[in-house]
């Protein structure tokens, strides 16, 4: 899944969108945040390991507008699931 490169899951969930919706949407985010445009989009491209704050209310904005759950938002991988599978594997 594409969306594992990234921190969150913001970027495939707006690419699962029709374009016109996508710009809704971003210009949704940046009104009800009040973040600019590129802080959005450094958001959205933000790498898995990346430990850049977000603000809460930000991240809160995402989730309302996609009707969400902070975990669905963040793209962090599950510890134990990655324990299981290396453990599997050796």
């Amino acid at each position: 899944m594409e969306s594992l490169h990234y921190r969150f899951n913001l970027r495939a969930w707006l690419m699962n969108l029709p374009l016109k919706k996508r710009s809704a949407i971003m210009d949704s985010i940046i009104e009800q945040s009040g973040q600019s445009r590129h802080t959005i989009k450094r958001i959205m491209y933000s790498k898995v390991n990346d430990t850049t704050y977000v603000r809460a209310e930000t991240k809160e904005v995402i989730c309302r507008i996609f009707q969400k759950s902070l975990q669905e938002l963040e793209n962090a991988p599950n510890p134990v699931n990655h324990s299981i599978k290396a453990i599997q594997h050796d």
